[in-house]
């Protein structure tokens, strides 16, 4: 009887873990068909972008981005007239009859699938034993609060998926034999750039920079070793501001119709809507609204002043 290689018994586990995966995070993802949590605010952020509307938020865009995309897709929805809630902070499902979640779900759920292979993978290479692998990873497919907030049309699912695939590629380069080149870094920098873009805490990933810097250290004089640290951050960092000033770029672009109204946060915290002339100074700024009413929003010349707008939102707005 022929004996079954090692290659097969890690694909057979990666199935396994698969299949797992799907029934656990992503099967009948879009049930039950009523929001909870911060739904109430990311559908609506995601519509903002369908519609093609100026919207802001406490998180770098990226994820919200993907949940648009779902809900462009499928178009569950398009009997719907979504635009009395556009300018409302968030909606709750029953103020929507017949609202379907098939959309805004499907992308987050996707990668909340997904990220059970990748937790097995990640585990296997750092121990190199299918088994232990398996035990850790069950962790994750059956962590009960992990898989009710991933099969939702929120963020961490989607932040989880673009760390894990940083780990992985981190963990690929450590252990690389042959020497580590530039387009290495630059892939490094965009995986870590698009878990940047998804939440800022997506920044603590860059330590793993200096961790495989650390692991280039080779004995050379001070001015060599400062010349090539130099020149790995700058192709990491490069890769890195690729992804992130792209993805305000769409975001951007896809608000070329209609203003948000400005908002502002009282002093309980709380987000209220204010009338254009109130004082606030949170929102789309007066070069903003002027680059939108002149279609100037796909010039990525002046991408600064809406990045300008959205980071100020960002910090006032935590």
């Amino acid at each position: 009887m022929p004996q079954i290689s090692n290659k097969m018994k890690t694909a057979f586990c990666c199935v396994l873990v698969l299949i797992i995966s799907y029934f656990t995070y992503f099967h009948n993802y879009y049930k039950p068909a009523k929001a909870f949590y911060s739904e109430y605010y990311y559908i609506i952020d995601a519509e903002r972008y369908v519609h093609r509307m100026v919207s802001f938020g406490v998180n770098p865009p990226l994820a919200k981005m993907f949940m648009a995309l779902g809900e462009v897709i499928f178009n569950p929805n398009k009997n719907i007239d979504m635009k009395g809630y556009l300018n409302k902070i968030s909606v709750f499902s029953e103020t929507i009859g017949g609202f379907s979640f098939v959309g805004v779900r499907f992308f987050p759920s996707l990668f909340g699938f997904l990220n059970g292979l990748l937790i097995f993978l990640i585990f296997y290479r750092l121990s190199k034993n299918r088994l232990l692998s398996l035990m850790f990873s069950s962790l994750y497919l059956f962590e009960n609060s992990s898989i009710v907030h991933f099969r939702s049309a929120m963020l961490d699912s989607t932040l989880v998926f673009f760390s894990f695939l940083t780990i992985l590629y981190f963990i690929y380069l450590y252990e690389k034999k042959k020497e580590r080149t530039f387009i290495n870094y630059f892939v490094f920098g965009c995986l870590t750039g698009l878990a940047i873009s998804t939440k800022m805490v997506g920044f603590i990933l860059t330590l793993l920079f200096v961790a495989l810097y650390i692991k280039e250290y080779a004995p050379d004089t001070l001015i060599n070793r400062i010349k090539k640290l130099f020149k790995l951050f700058i192709v990491y960092l490069s890769g890195l501001c690729v992804v992130f000033f792209t993805v305000y770029y769409i975001h951007v672009a896809l608000g070329s119709n209609i203003i948000l109204k400005p908002l502002y946060i009282n002093k309980n915290t709380q987000v209220m809507e204010h009338d254009v002339n109130g004082k606030s100074k949170l929102g789309a700024s007066k070069e903003y609204i002027e680059m939108i009413k002149n279609k100037d929003v796909y010039n990525p010349l002046k991408l600064y002043i809406p990045m300008r707008d959205y980071f100020h939102y960002m910090a006032v707005a935590q």
